[in-house]
């Protein structure tokens, strides 16, 4: 029981996390200026593009735990703060899809987005281990 309240505690901080994510970000004129500039994504590059996102933001978080396994702690800081913006990056192209349904909008089941969302997730659940990780290796 013990370990299902600390998953569930763990589920909660990511959530907050991804919501002070979402709130530091102006998500609205991110997306106005997308619309302005006259791109209109499709579904597919806009999956691609999380799954991008999300594979830089993991392997930047990868790289962080390296450097403070090293002892560089500045560069791991820079390191996470890099695997933010990637993360940032990534939940704004999946706002995309949150708000095509928001306005009524039925999207089609896709495998690839699901693949999409994984990879999103892992990478912001990766990247907040790594900085519990870091501030492992800064205790040693």
């Amino acid at each position: 029981m013990h370990d299902f309240l600390r998953n569930i505690q763990m589920i909660v901080k990511l959530y907050v996390h991804w919501y002070h994510s979402i709130l530091r970000m102006d998500v609205e004129a991110t997306f106005n200026h997308t619309k302005m500039r006259g791109c209109v994504k499709s579904m597919k590059q806009t999956i691609l593009n999380i799954i991008m996102y999300s594979g830089e933001a993991r392997s930047l978080a990868v790289e962080a735990i390296q450097s403070a396994k090293k002892g560089d702690f500045d560069k791991a800081k820079e390191l996470l703060d890099e695997a933010d913006e990637q993360i940032a990056s990534g939940l704004v192209e999946q706002l995309y899809f949150i708000q095509k349904e928001a306005s009524g909008e039925m999207l089609d089941f896709s495998f690839l987005l699901v693949h999409a969302q994984d990879h999103l997730m892992n990478a912001i659940t990766f990247k907040e281990l790594a900085e519990e990780f870091v501030e492992v290796y800064k205790r040693k």
